[in-house]
């Protein structure tokens, strides 16, 4: 893994082509950790990302920082933790996107920050957005149900729509990233 010898392993980064990628661990209870360690930890993502020059700015881990479901843990307590420790570098270093798991459900936030949705990036009654000023955050847990969301009825047509969809998406995205 990059980085390996002063991160062992914990949080890592690299580029493909014009995408800078962050990989956190945020399985690890920071919260129990010393302050140095949480300022080693903050300092070098604040580094790591003021230093590229890479056009997108992408940062992937398991906890989500937001997620809307009311009487989830994961989206009260564990959220707000991980809010306090990532958000404020990843919007001072205007990353892009972010993408998590953890809870088992599908969502797309608009542009946020410090609970904040970027209204003015908002462009039409269709609610699509331009060159957004807050990170958008992706929750794509959907695998390994067992919280009590399963029992919504399977609409086939729906999974056909949804893989066909993340393939373009993907697709795009790479035809994207190689002509910038």
């Amino acid at each position: 893994m990059p980085n390996r010898e002063n991160t062992e392993n914990l949080y890592y980064s690299y580029d493909i082509n014009n995408v800078h990628f962050v990989s956190l661990n945020s399985e690890i209870p920071y919260q129990k950790f010393d302050e140095e360690y949480k300022l080693a930890f903050q300092k070098w993502l604040d580094n790591d990302l003021h230093l590229t020059n890479k056009r997108w700015k992408v940062v992937y881990l398991h906890r989500p920082l937001y997620c809307s479901m009311p009487d989830d843990y994961h989206c009260i307590s564990s959220s707000k933790w991980m809010r306090n420790l990532l958000e404020e570098i990843l919007q001072k270093n205007k990353v892009d996107l972010v993408l998590a798991g953890h809870v088992h459900a599908y969502e797309r936030l608009f542009p946020i920050y410090n609970n904040e949705i970027d209204e003015e990036s908002l462009k039409n009654e269709e609610n699509t957005y331009d060159n957004p000023k807050y990170p958008v955050h992706i929750v794509c847990g959907a695998g390994g149900n067992r919280e009590g969301y399963e029992n919504c009825k399977i609409n086939f047509f729906f999974l056909i729509y949804f893989f066909i969809f993340i393939y373009l998406f993907f697709k795009i995205l790479l035809i994207l990233i190689q002509k910038s």
